[in-house]
């Protein structure tokens, strides 16, 4: 669609470019001002909720009163979502004209728009415009390998005369967004494979193995010609590695689950629960201390003889651990305890750190799911979904409750042997498996 303006938009886009002041002192500010923005999103996977930060973080480190955002769909042509720091706020990308009108102009032309007194707003201004006072604006396309996926807008209650500067901020910005949009809708398809099963999950994973491998390569080799005496440049290749290592985690461990989960059958030992924490412990003190906090064991006074994966095992215990040192408050106790308890061997982990609502509750253990979530994400790096996984296929289950006075409990729950014979305490003493459990079914046999 070609709007009959596009002439005079255009006209005042080349007059815009020429000798206005910009808004921005140095191109140091937008480079430090952009940092800022990818740290506090880069860990944050829900889309909706990444806008907002985006926007309103845009107002507080860049001279722009007002800024909103709105995703565009180019397959089904449509506007989906929207974020804004005016009074609209979400429902910007509701309220947005569909035709006609400045954004869909953007979108169209792939070009911004600029407008330096709405009063003589080429389109006719949106009501919008007009409810929040706003008497200038830069709209720019919000790009992503050659798409238009979105507009971003920087909005101005005075009349204001803009520089390429502040142009180039705004498409800066707008760049991050769409690729903040790309990551979010990846992970989205993601969620949707698994659903349909996991044999697509899987090869979506491995088919994101050797391009992040290539990237990093060529990042690596880039690095070492960074200037090592500029921080700024230092903090921008820290954030990177930051990112990559989480992306590349987040692949690994997906294509771990979808392994885990077609597994047919267990590797059994004789394992004692209270070893294997004993050896965790050992493994993760000098994280939790660089942390300031302290692992501290409550281990039963008997050893718990169960018949498992020590490999799994471990693995799923040990992420348990990693997310407690993770959310735990600094200068605080991270306490391990083990006991037996009616049919189960019970291994808990309690911490003080930010409490867990009933929707989180329900959902941190599940694959993707957690993305939902608009806090600090929980089991971000699908860790706590392979403790679940791991649980499960030992026939136990997981649970995690808010502790008053205490923080946030979280739990294995293993099935105990039905008696606990001394010829298993025996051959534990001796190095000798061969009469462990040999009464204890393969979980995997069970009706």
């Amino acid at each position: 669609m070609q709007y009959r303006k596009n002439s005079f938009v255009t006209e005042a886009y080349k007059d815009y470019i020429h000798g206005a002041n910009s808004c921005l002192d140095k191109n140091e500010n937008l480079d430090s001002g952009l940092l800022k923005i990818s740290m506090a999103i880069n860990f944050n996977l829900e889309l909706s909720t990444t806008l907002q930060t985006i926007v309103e973080l845009t107002c507080e480190i860049f001279p722009f009163e007002d800024a909103s955002v709105i995703v565009w769909n180019p397959q089904f042509k449509h506007f989906e979502i929207g974020a804004s720091t005016t009074l609209v706020g979400d429902s910007v990308s509701r309220r947005v004209r569909r035709s006609n009108g400045a954004t869909r102009w953007i979108v169209e032309n792939r070009l911004p728009m600029i407008v330096e007194d709405t009063a003589k707003d080429p389109f006719t201004a949106n009501k919008m415009i007009r409810e929040n006072q706003i008497k200038s604006y830069i709209g720019v396309p919000i790009r992503f390998n050659e798409m238009v996926v979105g507009v971003f807008y920087a909005l101005s209650k005075q009349k204001k005369k803009y520089s390429q500067t502040d142009l180039n901020a705004l498409q800066k910005l707008g760049d991050l967004v769409g690729l903040t949009i790309k990551n979010a809708n990846l992970l989205k398809s993601l969620k949707d494979l698994y659903e349909y099963k996991s044999g697509m999950t899987r090869l979506a994973a491995n088919e994101l193995i050797q391009p992040l491998s290539l990237a990093i390569g060529f990042f690596d080799i880039l690095a070492d010609e960074i200037d090592l005496t500029n921080q700024e440049q230092i903090q921008k290749v820290e954030v990177i590695k930051q990112a990559h290592s989480q992306m590349t985690d987040l692949v690994d461990k997906l294509v771990r689950y979808e392994k885990l989960s077609t597994k047919k059958s267990l590797n059994y030992e004789a394992v004692d629960l209270n070893e294997i924490i004993k050896l965790i412990s050992f493994d993760l003190n000098g994280l939790a201390a660089s942390v300031t906090q302290k692992i501290c064991l409550n281990l039963s006074s008997s050893p718990l003889f169960i018949r498992a994966d020590k490999v799994l095992l471990h693995e799923a215990m040990m992420n348990l651990v990693e997310t407690a040192i993770r959310y735990a408050s600094e200068k605080r106790e991270i306490m391990l305890k083990s006991e037996h308890t009616g049919e189960f061997y019970i291994f808990s982990i309690t911490f003080n750190g930010p409490e867990i609502d009933e929707l989180e509750k329900k959902s941190i253990f599940k694959l993707f799911d957690h993305l939902n979530s608009s806090k600090p994400v929980w089991g971000a790096d699908l860790g706590l979904s392979l403790v679940k996984l791991i649980a499960e296929l030992h026939g136990g289950r997981v649970a995690v409750v808010n502790s008053e006075g205490s923080g946030v409990n979280l739990s294995i729950y293993l099935p105990a042997p039905k008696e606990l014979i001394d010829s298993a305490h025996k051959a534990i003493s001796n190095k000798s498996e061969e009469l462990l459990y040999p009464y204890l079914p393969d979980p995997f046999d069970l009706p």
